[in-house]
């Protein structure tokens, strides 16, 4: 059973200092991790449903497992829609690259999208960022792109550029050119219709607190009686000192293993077609 610890106070952080436990701040579950903890990812590679994946992959030790990043199935409608065995992984693309062993492995370039990685350390291993993380990343041992933003390098995303005020502005929304110094949040696309899609919708995000050494892994599963908007949960993650934070696919996407268990199952559909998630042990 989860303990339950808001996210936010001064004390927040000594109160959720075993590394694996379960806690929830309302609707959302999550797991705090040393951010010494490895990362790897958690692929479907046979014909098999993606909580089929992750139970076995959960035989190796890891702490907690997502779902990734969102992805395209090239099979027909009816197929997709009507069907009940899994789609075979060969007909889904994961919309962003996944890089195991510094190999690029599966997924498509997505330069405009957002990567998390774990590079070779020892120090703040951990780099999240824009674009792929092959372009950008040095060597990374595992990574996933496809990603959305809500902090990266300290900068809330959301609808809409907005400035420190009475400092000078830039456009509302695209490249804010010499203003970006003067941002207090950067507009993004993906963000906002994430966002659009309210506070019951299901959530997956990662997080880091550099300052503290800590990663946050959190889900909330879809329909959630109350939820949180996802302004609302970038802002918790803000006030706790989270420097980067990343959403992974949402809606009935979730999946959330820890403290042993599935907690959070995805959709029939998205069982069967899920490509890839990550999973974090220590």
């Amino acid at each position: 059973m989860a303990k339950s610890v808001t996210i936010g106070g001064m004390a927040f952080w000594s109160s959720v200092s075993s590394p694996g436990e379960l806690y929830n701040d309302g609707d959302v579950m999550y797991v705090v991790l040393d951010d010494s903890a490895t990362m790897d990812l958690v692929r479907r590679t046979t014909k098999e449903m993606f909580t089929t994946t992750v139970t076995n992959a959960a035989a190796r030790g890891y702490l907690v497992i997502v779902n990734g990043l969102m992805y395209s199935v090239g099979v027909s409608a009816w197929t997709y829609r009507m069907g009940w065995d899994p789609v075979d992984p060969k007909d889904v693309t994961p919309n962003g690259q996944l890089v195991d062993s510094t190999r690029v492995v599966a997924g498509r370039s997505a330069p405009s999208m957002f990567y998390i990685a774990q590079g070779l350390g020892p120090v703040s291993a951990y780099d999240f960022d824009a674009g792929d993380p092959t372009a950008v990343a040095s060597n990374p041992l595992a990574a996933m792109g496809g990603l959305g933003p809500l902090i990266i390098g300290g900068l809330n995303y959301g609808n809409g550029n907005l400035y420190v005020p009475g400092m000078t502005a830039g456009p509302a929304t695209g490249d804010p050119g010499p203003a970006a110094g003067n941002l207090t949040q950067r507009n993004n696309s993906t963000y906002v219709a994430m966002a659009g899609r309210g506070a019951s919708c299901g959530k997956t995000v990662v997080a880091r607190c550099k300052a503290q050494k800590k990663l946050l892994v959190l889900g909330q599963r879809d329909g959630a009686s109350t939820g949180i908007t996802l302004d609302n949960l970038r802002d918790k993650l803000a006030g706790v000192g989270v420097e980067d934070a990343v959403f992974f696919d949402g809606s009935d996407s979730v999946t959330f293993y820890a403290k042993g268990s599935l907690q959070i199952s995805p959709g029939k559909n998205k069982d069967r077609t899920i490509p890839a998630g990550l999973g974090f042990r220590a």
